[in-house]
């Protein structure tokens, strides 16, 4: 079906600044909302005015950020808005559905669930209805909302209502980002022969199952020689050092592919993380805090979509990992008041990246702080001052206030600070916040 001055396909998204209120651009969820309850209350919606403008509205924001994800959920809701646009029941189920997609993206699960129950099994069994849910959430998938496709999955799954993608794909990564760890140990457990096993292993870790963990690597090692979670498993650093070889190598050819080195090259060849986590691994610190940044911006820089936001969001968590290690270099080099501004730098993007990943529901914080602190950095480069000043903001952004504290008091403990991270970090300490202004008004 064709509205008039719909067309069913859209161009190049033009151009757009980034929108710092509205990062994810969810804006997009609202106008499906505007247009589906006005067709839910209208006897005919394809003859509605507030119907059409609703839907042309969504053209216009499919011009402006047309990602493929985005293009084809509206193309399907649309067709199956004009197939059951005398079916008012089902008109309702979807503007439901849509309801309960824009309450889990504001992280409001009581009320997405609510909406969810509302619909009838069999709405929801209907194969549209099921292609709809399926889109929706693979939506919610490449945009980060990792808490949509988890309570998605657990208000359908046990209707046996979730689409397969959401079941066997986006519902386990959502566990693991989001939810239960425990609970994701199911899907870790049959994950054997994955081409993609660095969540099984350290899932397995982090739950206290090392012989899992173990057999799942030696089974990455036979299929996939060059992996990274080996290098848990390496106690040395001359065999860390000579796996690394073969990642960076990896990296390198990657580039080389493209026969150019741009930002550009860079983002495109690399996938979303694994040049900047590469070299963060191997303790190339500058070159991944480099990389890790010129990919952020370049990848925000882009009209829309994953390829601007969600990208950068994990892109710019590592470059600040780096940093805080750059920093440390720093310090035990002499440089201390050097060090000192580095390491303000970092917790100026750590609150950079923590208003950004709010959108999420703070969908990123659990790997960076579980996994890749308390795994990764730990085994691989240690424990630093810098790095707890990071891990307390990051754990103080979890709500996690006494290990916040906690990690700050560490780093006042351990190697000598410079003098003005001392006492920022007593202030930090005795006010139980990095929130507290140092100094008074007639001082600043």
């Amino acid at each position: 079906m064709t509205l008039a001055g719909w067309s069913g396909t859209t161009g190049t998204a033009a151009a757009q600044a980034f929108d710092p209120q509205d990062p994810y651009r969810r804006v997009f969820l609202d106008m499906m909302l505007t247009f589906t309850s006005a067709a839910e209350v209208s006897d005919d919606w394809s003859e509605d005015w507030d119907s059409i403008r609703a839907a042309r509205d969504l053209q216009e924001e499919l011009r402006l950020c047309g990602t493929f994800y985005r293009r084809d959920l509206i193309n399907h809701l649309l067709k199956i808005m004009g197939e059951v646009k005398e079916d008012p029941e089902v008109l309702s189920g979807i503007a439901d559905i849509v309801r309960a997609s824009i309450a889990f993206s504001n992280m409001n699960e009581d009320l997405g669930k609510f909406s969810l129950e509302a619909v009838s099994d069999d709405i929801l069994a209907r194969t549209d209805i099921q292609g709809l849910i399926d889109l929706m959430t693979r939506y919610f998938g490449l945009e980060d909302q990792y808490h949509g496709n988890l309570w998605f999955g657990e208000a359908l799954i046990p209707r046996g209502l979730a689409p397969q993608r959401l079941s066997l794909d986006l519902y386990p990564k959502a566990e693991f980002l989001v939810g239960d760890i425990q609970k994701y140990m199911s899907f870790a457990e049959s994950a054997f022969g994955s081409n993609f096993l660095d969540w099984p292993i350290t899932a397995a870790m982090r739950a206290g199952r090392d012989d899992l963990a173990q057999r799942l690597q030696s089974d990455y090692d036979r299929t996939k020689p060059t992996n990274i979670t080996k290098l848990l498993f390496l106690e040395t650093p001359t065999a860390q050092a000579a796996h690394c070889q073969g990642l960076l190598q990896g990296v390198r050819d990657r580039l080389m592919e493209q026969e150019n080195l741009t930002a550009k090259a860079e983002a495109e060849t690399t996938g979303v993380r694994f040049a900047s986590w590469t070299l963060l691994l191997c303790g190339q610190f500058a070159d991944s805090r480099r990389s890790a940044r010129k990919m952020g911006w370049e990848r925000m820089s882009r009209s829309c979509g994953f390829n601007r936001e969600t990208s950068n969001v994990t892109d710019f968590y590592n470059a600040i990992l780096s940093g805080s290690y750059l920093a440390t270099e720093q310090r035990k080099n002499g440089e201390l008041l050097r060090s000192a501004f580095t390491l303000e730098e970092i917790v100026a993007e750590v609150r950079q990246v923590l208003y950004l990943d709010s959108f999420t529901g703070l969908g990123h914080i659990n790997i960076v702080v579980d996994e890749d602190i308390e795994l990764y950095m730990t085994h691989l480069h240690g424990m630093t001052p810098e790095l707890r000043v990071v891990q307390g903001l990051l754990e103080e952004a979890r709500g996690n206030t006494s290990l916040a504290v906690d990690a700050w008091r560490a780093a006042l403990t351990e190697d000598e600070l410079h003098e003005r991270w001392v006492i920022t970090l007593q202030a930090w300490v005795n006010a139980r916040s990095s929130r507290v202004n140092l100094l008074s008004a007639e001082e600043s």
